[in-house]
């Protein structure tokens, strides 16, 4: 589920809605999603991913993004 950032301002993060943790930030550069119009929705999404220089933190470069049926 896609959620604003709680830690950096006008960053969007993939949430797993079981936890609430986040599994990683997005960007798009080549597609330009609209993240903004897709908080709180299931998304499916392909892109490069990479880590943030000296941490663990997950980075997801979005080309192509899908919505997801809401689980039951």
């Amino acid at each position: 589920m896609v959620q604003a950032s709680t830690i950096i301002a006008g960053r969007y993060v993939l949430v797993n809605p079981m936890t609430g943790r986040t599994c990683a930030y997005l960007t798009s550069t080549g597609a330009r999603v609209e993240f903004a119009q897709l908080v709180g929705k299931y998304l499916g999404v392909r892109g490069e991913v990479r880590q943030m220089e000296g941490s663990d933190i997950v980075v997801i470069d979005v080309h192509d993004a899908t919505l997801m049926p809401t689980p039951k």
